[in-house]
């Protein structure tokens, strides 16, 4: 069936939607924070029109609603969720837990509101955990569950030593939540399930048993996640991008409609609209660089929410791409074309955890491992299990750290290892299985196929520590062992270089993994002259030589446009070299001209460093395209008449100008 158009009205929801209030008591409120219930299920997308899931949350389409239901924002309502997280692969099996969510969930929630711009909407849910939350499907009420007689609500329990006395795991130690009575003593109060996977211990009953009369809901945040509400902005990055290179935008899908809140659609629905500056025949040579000049500013929005995020939580993403980034268009109030009003807003919370504190290591790494994309390298990589074998060279005392374990480890399969990455080896001594963290180190090993292992410090008994001493020179065999990858701020600025080509050398003719193939050859062809020369100027050397690189790596790609390659000559050659120099140096490892040696350059915490080289880069070319735009604007009649209905606008006249 062919998607239907949904105009929202200027007052209210679309027809067959209704504002469900995140809590009862607002029900009645002359504000009401909402979020968005089609009160007949869409078959494919069910009641919740769902923006992104998250590792650790998913985003409902939500708004806030006056006393007559109309709508004064659109927002998104994050809603943190842990269905599922306990069968993500972890290191060495110890699990993600509520507490190490829960932290997370306040460092991104502080980073986000830190951030330049920042609109977020505090509720306090961001740092406590609301009631559980159902709507009643008849009315869209709603409703927060009690005991089946009405004698209290269920409430999370929180209460470590009272989930530990019934016999079930702990909030803090592990994925698993319990509701409790309101009022009732921790100990005292019956327990309620909120997963089916979660152990019934000495008697936690299920959801549906304490549910009681509130029956014929839908469920939205019954495991009392904590919340985040922002404002919604419907237009992606990818779909900004194809904006700017000549596409039209429909709004945004849902089931079987196309919904467009805020009516931000509306002008995007023609690839014809009144967006940009140079709109008429004669500006069609300007128009390119207008299109350089926008997509380096949305490129560079993107990379710097990214470097501010990271370095405020001091941890890496992990987990970027085009889709961690929404775009909000505010329209004409600045007097500009609206096009130019773009502000990039990052909406991804990454995927990185701490390592368990048992280990004894403070990094991060990607519990579920990930699908290989683009955008993220393939030796950043999920675990790998191997067996091998240990001769062990010694034990020593530390006094802070604990027992150091070196040795030579041989594994049974070939291993390629960052200088990040981390190895479990487990052994048995004494009748006691030791487990030891530590890094593998190539260059100091002697044969082919081995490496040094050095063990991070580890708290052993004074049997196995007189074990380890008996045990040194000997052949330990066929040991299990995995290594753990951590990768770091470098794989963000490999994801986020992997954007910039994204942004600005892909189009309908060309594909993403071709264009970054295409740039890391150029990269590496520049990196091989012998040649004392900038980066900049090899690359004009390789295209004096072979111009099949600028019809791979050319500024016509920077549009959908037919007349793409006939007008792409009004971009100055040096600044698009500068251009392309600027994302070959944010990915690591690929020339000498690279900002990071490789995926293990940068420590995290390194975020200032790393991302600053392109930063700046991409401020300097958006300087120089701004002034190709209107330095010369006096002389310039075309850039005068574009000067002058901006300035009708802002003055509420009329400008006679000929349109560019």
């Amino acid at each position: 069936m062919d998607a239907q158009t949904t105009q929202p009205p200027q007052a209210g929801l679309p027809q067959g939607y209704r504002g469900v209030p995140l809590s009862a008591s607002m029900a009645s409120d002359a504000l009401r924070l909402c979020v968005v219930f089609k009160t007949d299920p869409d078959p494919v997308a069910g009641h919740w029109i769902v923006l992104r899931e998250n590792m650790d949350s998913r985003v409902y389409l939500g708004c806030i609603l006056d006393r007559r239901d109309r709508v004064l924002q659109w927002t998104e309502v994050w809603v943190q969720q842990v269905g599922g997280l306990s069968r993500i692969a972890t290191a060495r099996g110890e699990a993600l837990t509520n507490r190490v969510l829960d932290e997370r969930w306040v460092a991104f929630a502080e980073a986000l509101d830190a951030l330049p711009g920042a609109r977020g909407i505090a509720t306090g849910w961001e740092t406590e955990n609301p009631p559980p939350l159902f709507v009643r499907v008849s009315d869209g009420a709603p409703v927060h569950p009690s005991k089946a007689d009405g004698s209290g609500r269920w409430l999370l329990c929180r209460d470590d030593s009272a989930l530990a006395k019934a016999g079930v795991p702990t909030y803090g130690g592990s994925l698993h939540r319990y509701w409790r009575l309101d009022g009732a003593d921790g100990a005292a109060s019956p327990l309620v399930r909120t997963t089916d996977d979660a152990p019934a211990g000495t008697g936690a009953i299920d959801m549906a048993g304490a549910l009681g009369e509130a029956q014929g809901v839908a469920s939205l945040n019954p495991a009392c996640g904590r919340i985040l509400v922002r404002p919604y902005f419907p237009l992606g990055y990818g779909e900004f991008l194809s904006v700017l290179s000549g596409g039209a935008w429909e709004g945004v899908r849902s089931g079987r409609h196309i919904l467009d809140p805020g009516a931000q659609a509306a002008p995007l629905h023609s690839v014809s609209h009144p967006g940009r500056l140079f709109t008429g025949p004669r500006g069609q040579p300007w128009r390119m660089i207008e299109t350089l000049h926008l997509k380096l500013s949305a490129f560079s929005q993107a990379l710097n929410a990214v470097g501010r995020s990271e370095a405020l939580q001091k941890r890496p993403f992990l987990s970027l791409s085009d889709e961690s980034f929404r775009v909000d268009l505010p329209g004409a109030e600045s007097g500009l074309p609206f096009l130019w009003t773009a502000r990039i807003t990052l909406v991804d919370p990454g995927c990185a955890v701490p390592l368990p504190e048992s280990i004894g290591v403070r990094d991060y790494y990607r519990p579920d491992g990930g699908r290989m994309t683009v955008y993220r390298p393939a030796s950043a990589g999920s675990q790998r299990q191997t067996r091998g074998d240990l001769r062990l060279r010694g034990a020593t005392d530390n006094t802070r750290s604990g027992v150091i374990v070196e040795g030579t480890f041989r594994p049974r399969d070939r291993l390629t290892i960052s200088r990040r990455d981390l190895v479990w080896i487990r052994l048995g001594l004494a009748d006691e299985a030791v487990e030891l963290y530590g890094r593998l180190e190539q260059d100091r090993a002697l044969a082919e196929n081995e490496w040094r292992f050095r063990s991070v410090g580890c708290a052993l008994s004074e049997k196995t520590r007189a074990a380890l001493r008996a045990a040194e020179g000997v052949l330990l065999e066929d040991l299990p062992a995995e290594v753990i990858p951590l990768p770091g701020p470098a794989c963000d600025l490999h994801a986020m270089a992997v954007l910039g080509v994204r942004t600005l050398l892909v189009n309908a003719k060309t594909t993403l993994p071709m264009a970054v193939d295409e740039l890391i050859s150029l990269a590496r062809a520049a990196d091989a002259l012998p040649s004392q020369a900038t980066l900049s100027e090899r690359i004009a050397t390789l295209w004096a030589e072979d111009e099949r690189w600028q019809r791979a790596l050319g500024p016509h790609r920077l549009s959908d446009s037919e007349d793409a390659g006939r007008v792409c000559a009004c971009v100055p050659p040096a600044i698009w070299r500068e251009t392309l120099a600027a994302l070959i140096g944010m990915f690591p490892g690929v020339s000498s001209f690279s900002t990071c040696r490789d995926l293990a350059d940068a420590p995290v915490g390194a975020a200032t460093s790393i991302f600053a080289p392109a930063a700046g880069a991409l401020e300097a070319l958006l300087a120089k395209t701004r002034c190709l735009i209107a330095g010369d604007w006096e002389g310039n009649p075309d850039v005068q008449s574009v000067i002058g209905d901006a300035m009708a606008q802002v003055q509420g006249g009329a400008n006679t100008g000929t349109p560019v």
